[in-house]
């Protein structure tokens, strides 16, 4: 095992001194609990006790309820690149990432387990203008964990692997749907003593019921209540700083009044940092302004403080105020007619996840029991679909078979929507087949050229070309005048699909490539849904394929319409089952007479 002294590299990122004089304690005594670490990530703008109070019940949970025991917990402020627009747009009070970083280490000093991680929220992390979600945090932490500058680190406790969880609130878990758990780090060594499949910790509201666990997936739901913090919120500290600027020529006993305020919120060391530091016009008067350090918070004089000094009292006691959300476009009306749900029987080389989605999907929902149907069965007319069934999914050829058959427009292929060219990042071009198959002919031939059908979706599947006989190799014949779409290949690091049901991102899976150092850009991603928002027929479901390129762009691969779309592992199925409803019902809707 690598010693305590030897141990401290990376210290600025994520320190390991306290970690391991922990591990190295717990070890000597013989614990045989299976060892974890837990992390949450945030905009710490700036971090409060509420923060430290999470760590406390998901340890509690852990080391009460699931026979772990807990080494170390990291608080990892965000990227500015996430926190400063974010700010700017909702006109907030932002403060820079060393200014957070501080007030996260003032917040853990004393504290033997807790501990400031760096690495989220470095400069360069941020470069591109991209920045490091949480599922890359998850990964960064276990990967340092994993290896050391001496080889790989040996964080077992009773020959059990180390797993690391990530803690949020129920928002957040909620928001991301993070019911499913956390996709495995399939890239650290095989003889790594971190557990490659991360945990999820859910931290419960008092207005809420708690999150559902789900041991199978390492999913915790922290059952425990605190009721002393739930008035707590960095927006409150952020009015009190902008007060305290506001009002420079307060006296001394005013600056004082809201420096205590603010240790309500944040704990002694971190208020008078934030007021010496950034707001304090003079120096300020130490007085005990309750917990000093990363204990458990205590708040049993905070209502004392506000009849101490009743004009914080709307301050500290107000909510936050709720992002605007956007209003959801009206769903089409159908007409009354019975309800029919068919879903394509999956064959034996499908594995059936779409099926299994959409059959919990519309359970949940409290529909009918779908219909399994062969394309067969369909073809040859032996499937009744009535006027405007409720839904037909299956395979992209299924799908059109059925809309032919009801009369409706078959959306023409649209992978490359003009709206969305800009975020290509390659050029795109049109061109017969046959022309492209004849420029790899000869002395002068073209470079290789990734290959897709133009106007007929699934024709083949797109494929990279450098000779005449790529094509034959595929069964394609090089004297089709078929359109095909062209362009240079590319370098894709890692790979995402984005799922968007009207106009709101619900669901972004990995499905190839690393994604242990690749981030990315989910401002990119927005701006991409804005803007297709705003385009002429919008389908009401789709996906939007992204890749990460050498260079470490954010770039476009390719747009996928919501019907006979695709489910990749870690969308849930009330999310999907609502992108093919979507869309199929507004496909219903178009069909004339």
């Amino acid at each position: 095992m690598s010693s305590v002294k030897a141990a401290t590299d990376g210290d600025d990122y994520w320190p390991l001194t306290k970690l391991l004089a922990r591990h190295h304690k717990l070890r000597a005594e013989g614990e045989s609990r299976k060892p974890a670490v837990l992390l949450t990530t945030g905009a710490m703008n700036p971090v409060h006790l509420g923060h430290v109070d999470m760590f406390f019940r998901a340890r509690r949970c852990l080391e009460q309820d699931h026979d772990y025991c807990v080494l170390a917990g990291y608080i990892s402020p965000s990227n500015e690149g996430y926190v400063r627009p974010k700010c700017e747009h909702f006109e907030q009070l932002y403060l820079e990432s060393d200014v957070r970083l501080d007030c996260v280490r003032r917040a853990v000093q004393e504290s033997d387990w807790l501990a400031c991680g760096g690495w989220e929220a470095a400069p360069e992390q941020g470069k591109g203008g991209s920045w490091p979600d949480y599922p890359v945090v998850v990964k960064a932490l276990q990967s340092h964990l994993s290896t050391g500058p001496d080889g790989l680190r040996d964080l077992r406790l009773g020959g059990h692997k180390c797993t690391v969880f990530y803690v949020c609130g129920l928002d957040h878990f909620q928001k991301c749907y993070l019911s499913s758990g956390l996709r495995p780090h399939r890239d650290l060594p095989d003889a790594s003593t971190i557990e490659p499949r991360a945990g999820v910790i859910a931290i419960p509201r008092d207005d809420a019921p708690p999150a559902r666990s789900d041991l199978k997936r390492l999913v915790i739901g922290v059952t425990e209540l605190n009721s002393e913090i739930t008035h707590l919120s960095s927006t409150k500290v952020r009015k009190l700083l902008a007060a305290s600027k506001a009002s420079g020529g307060s006296t001394a006993q005013e600056q004082e009044e809201r420096r205590v305020a603010i240790a309500q919120v944040v704990g002694g060391p971190v208020a008078d940092f934030l007021m010496m530091r950034d707001c304090g016009q003079q120096a300020l008067v130490r007085v005990n302004a309750g917990s000093t350090a990363a204990t458990e918070p205590n708040l049993d004089w905070w209502e004392a403080v506000v009849m101490e000094h009743p004009e914080l009292a709307d301050i500290i006691g107000s909510d936050d105020e709720p992002e605007p959300e956007p209003e959801p476009e009206p769903e089409p009306e159908l007409e009354p007619e019975p309800c029919q749900f068919l879903l394509e029987a999956p064959n034996r080389e499908d594995d059936g996840v779409e099926d299994h989605l959409l059959r919990a999907g519309l359970a949940a929902l409290g529909l009918a029991t779908p219909v399994s149907f062969t394309l067969k069965q369909l073809e040859r007319g032996r499937i009744v679909l009535g006027s405007r069934p409720a839904l037909v999914h299956g395979s992209v050829r299924t799908v059109e078979c059925a809309l032919r058959r009801l009369g409706i427009a078959i959306p023409p292929p649209n992978d490359y929507p003009t709206c969305l060219e800009h975020f290509l990042h390659r050029a795109v071009w049109r061109r017969r087949l046959c022309d492209v198959a004849a420029s790899f002919d000869g002395a002068a031939a073209s470079s290789a050229l990734f290959i897709k059908p133009a106007d007929r979706r699934k024709q083949f599947t797109g494929f990279v070309a450098d000779s005449v006989d790529s094509f034959r190799a595929r069964g394609i014949s090089v004297n089709r005048t078929d359109a095909v779409l062209c362009s240079p290949v590319v370098d894709w690091l890692a790979e995402y699909r984005c799922y968007v049901v009207r106009g709101a991102i619900r669901a972004v899976c990995h499905y190839s490539g690393d994604v242990g150092n690749m981030h990315l850009s989910m401002s990119v991603v927005e701006q991409a849904v804005a803007s297709m928002s705003r385009s002429t027929n919008c389908p009401h479901g789709y996906a939007l394929d992204w890749g990460v390129l050498s260079t470490g762009e954010t770039a476009l691969i390719e747009f996928n319409d919501g019907y006979g779309l695709g489910a990749y592992d870690g969308i849930l199925a009330d999310d999907y089952t609502d992108l093919v409803l979507a869309r199929w019902r507004q496909l219903i809707a178009s069909r004339k007479g």
